[in-house]
């Protein structure tokens, strides 16, 4: 923590950060989702992340997440007005993996669950072992660190 506090790039960059709501799609190719259990909580119902995830997708751009990454993804309707991962192969944190970490009465909801509510077609490897789907321009990983 201390090396970043001290780095000057990373303090400029954290401190002059672009808000979401001014971010757009125009002059990027890609989206990427980070995972973590605070995605659990902060994407899957924030509007403007939202909003911009369907930008992405509406301009044919790759959409990507991993780990709890996808979580942000459940409220994202396609350009045909249905989920994003409805009838795609999707992948991010299994509901067996949120067992083994005990975390499964702590999140809101459980992600591979939800996906395949959704219409996704969930696809996973071994717990914690490197596995990652691609579906057109939908990219999901589940981040593995070779833990077993």
């Amino acid at each position: 923590v201390e090396e970043f506090l001290l780095d000057d790039i990373g303090m400029k960059n954290l401190l002059e950060s672009v808000p979401l709501a001014d971010v757009k799609a125009d002059g990027f190719d890609a989206v990427f989702l980070p995972g973590g259990h605070g995605a659990c909580f902060d994407m899957p119902d924030e509007p403007r992340l939202i909003a911009l995830l369907e930008q992405f997708a509406a301009s044919g751009k790759v959409v990507s997440a991993v780990c709890h990454g996808p979580m942000g993804l459940v409220n994202v309707k396609g350009p045909d007005g249905k989920p994003l991962v409805a009838g795609k192969k999707v992948t991010g944190f299994s509901d067996a993996e949120e067992y083994a970490v005990a975390k499964e009465k702590v999140v809101p909801f459980l992600l591979e669950a939800r996906l395949r509510e959704l219409g996704g077609l969930y696809e996973s490897g071994d717990k914690w072992a490197p596995f990652a789907v691609r579906d057109g321009k939908l990219v999901t990983g589940p981040l593995r660190w070779g833990r077993k």
